[in-house]
């Protein structure tokens, strides 16, 4: 169709200001967007969730690739469940509102959710001026905050947040559609909006990027790449938080023992230092920090399975990065990613903080190579299938386009 203007809000992903950033779900779809003759304008925040960092100095739009990002300065914050946190999601949420409302209407809206208060801006937004809006369910806020208090307090922490899922309930009822990254997540969202699915709303899974064939190995690392060569790899990539503690994959190593298999953790976050302290004494094991996307390519290339170590059914966007790159998967997911990595043979199963499990597949994988190239291959085969990003956002922009039709 004719060039459509489209706004896409998010708040949380690392920034495609920054090169070295491996792309996620929304810039993926802003660059898909734009390659179709769509003027994409990204909202988003000045600071960066992930290294917790300025972006810009304040607020103002830059120009990236073939689309625009305008960047909504908030305050700032060091720890992801914090009031700071939230008043600094609440303040870019009240500027949404006082400069959207001064510029000319897009054809349609699609909002992250979270951050939920800028989520329901942009659906009210759109109420008031009658265009469509989607809304992206990402993860489950404000519920998840519960599971940060004591059971005891969380009837009580409920009625204090009344007013924040009620903000919820009516963004998601009003939308015109939801997409959610995983079944589970439009479950959720569903039973916020009261009613049952239908045709607009859909299932886009996170995918990834293929890895670019034509990268360098990184020369940051070398010193890394040196020590684990010739050993079996075990990498996780991702974020040290309670949501994604990688404490068992420390334990393993402590149970593991030797020199034969190595671990190597990538990433950074809250529990960074507990879980590293936790480490202290045991040489198989490796801390990176958080890495530029050629350095993830240059570890995972290397590596020989990855670990995905998350509580509940959440499918991790690194699940897919490990596919990628054709490796099998020791998850403790249950829900949707356990059933693909136990229907495709693509990787094991173990329960969450088991790390004599975790060892004992392991083991398995190290002792059995036919094993592991076949769950190698599976995991190549199914991404290549099913979460290749290059597919999944081009029927995500072409749905976005069959979304404006209806509307008019």
């Amino acid at each position: 169709m004719d060039g459509l203007k489209i706004w896409l809000l998010q708040l949380g992903e690392p920034s495609p200001l920054q090169e070295d950033n491996v792309r996620l779900r929304t810039t993926l779809l802003a660059e898909k967007l734009a390659d179709r003759g769509h003027k994409v304008l990204m909202w988003s925040s000045a600071f960066e969730h992930a290294r917790k960092q300025w972006l810009v100095d304040g607020d103002e739009v830059k120009k990236v690739k073939n689309y625009e990002i305008y960047f909504l300065k908030g305050l700032g914050y060091r720890r992801n469940f914090s009031i700071l946190r939230f008043l600094d999601h609440r303040l870019i949420a009240w500027k949404f509102r006082r400069v959207s409302s001064k510029m000319e209407k897009p054809d349609l809206i699609v909002a992250s959710l979270p951050t939920y208060d800028l989520a329901y801006e942009a659906v009210e937004f759109s109420r008031k001026n009658n265009l469509p809006v989607v809304v992206d369910l990402r993860d489950k806020w404000p519920d998840i905050m519960l599971e940060y208090v004591p059971p005891f307090l969380r009837v009580l922490f409920r009625v204090a947040l009344y007013f924040e899922f009620r903000m919820v309930q009516r963004c998601i009822r009003d939308a015109d559609a939801l997409v959610a990254m995983m079944r589970l997540l439009l479950g959720w969202g569903l039973k916020y909006a009261k009613r049952e699915k239908t045709d607009r709303d859909r299932v886009f899974y996170l995918g990834c990027s293929k890895p670019d064939e034509g990268e360098k190995e990184s020369e940051n690392i070398s010193s890394l790449l040196g020590s684990i060569k010739g050993k079996f790899v075990v990498a996780y990539v991702g974020s040290f938080s309670k949501a994604n503690d990688p404490t068992v994959i420390v334990d393993s190593a402590r149970e593991m023992g030797g020199d034969r298999v190595c671990y190597v953790l990538a990433g950074d976050g809250e529990l960074f230092d507990k879980v590293k302290k936790r480490s202290e004494g045991l040489p198989n094991v490796f801390f990176t920090g958080w890495l530029a996307k050629d350095e993830i390519y240059s570890l995972l290339k290397n590596s020989d399975v990855g670990v995905c170590a998350p509580a509940g059914e959440f499918f991790p966007n690194k699940a897919f990065t490990y596919m990628s790159y054709g490796l099998p998967l020791l998850s403790s997911c249950d829900g949707e990613l356990r059933d693909v990595i136990e229907k495709n043979v693509m990787g094991l199963y173990f329960s969450q903080n088991d790390f004599r499990q975790l060892t004992k597949h392991i083991k398995t994988l190290v002792a059995d190579k036919i094993l592991h190239q076949r769950m190698s291959t599976n995991s190549k085969r199914v991404f290549d299938e099913r979460f290749d990003a290059d597919i999944i956002y081009s029927e995500y922009a072409g749905y976005l386009e069959s979304v404006v039709q209806s509307k008019h």
